[in-house]
């Protein structure tokens, strides 16, 4: 394995839905091992392993993950300034006497 086929790979996994990746996985033409070839990612020799594909589909699992963290700070910081915007507003004084 070279850094060619590692870039040739990705680019592959990349082009790929990842619940296709997954049914690859577990269609029954990959072996159990962590080197078993994954077939039908790339058109021709050498294919990448079990391992390789698992590390790539746990590397975006992980994307995914950290993106909806992001998204729930966010927005969770946002209710709360919201929130204390609305409290204030409450005993702002409005121009009456």
């Amino acid at each position: 394995m070279t850094s060619t086929d590692e870039r040739r790979w990705r680019e592959a996994l990349e082009k790929l839905d990842v619940d296709t990746v997954r049914h690859k996985l577990a269609d029954g033409h990959t072996g159990p091992g962590i080197g078993a070839e994954v077939r039908g990612i790339v058109d021709q020799p050498m294919h990448p392993s079990r391992g390789f594909v698992e590390t790539w589909l746990a590397e975006k699992a992980e994307r995914k993950a950290a993106r909806s963290a992001a998204v729930a700070y966010w927005t969770l910081l946002f209710a709360a300034i919201g929130a204390v915007a609305s409290v204030i507003s409450l005993f702002w004084p409005h121009g009456r006497p």
